[in-house]
């Protein structure tokens, strides 16, 4: 199933929802903001650096991480 018939099917749904709980829950959750755009620049391009060496398998040992900061 493609984004628009996803949308479509949500719409349908909604429509024909009479669930006044329900509806509320679906109202806020479409008035929340997306914390993606309250990062700065610099926290966007680390999440992104992070992504990219998980992609690539640069990944660390924790326990080797956390015994070189108690150094």
């Amino acid at each position: 199933m493609d984004i628009q018939s996803k949308k479509l099917s949500l719409i349908e749904w909604l429509i024909n929802l009479n669930d006044e709980r329900l509806l509320s829950k679906v109202e806020s959750i479409s008035k929340e903001d997306d914390f993606w755009f309250s990062l700065t620049a610099e926290e966007k391009n680390e999440i992104k650096q992070g992504i990219s060496e998980l992609d690539d398998a640069k990944t660390f040992d924790y326990e080797d991480v956390i015994s070189s900061h108690r150094k």
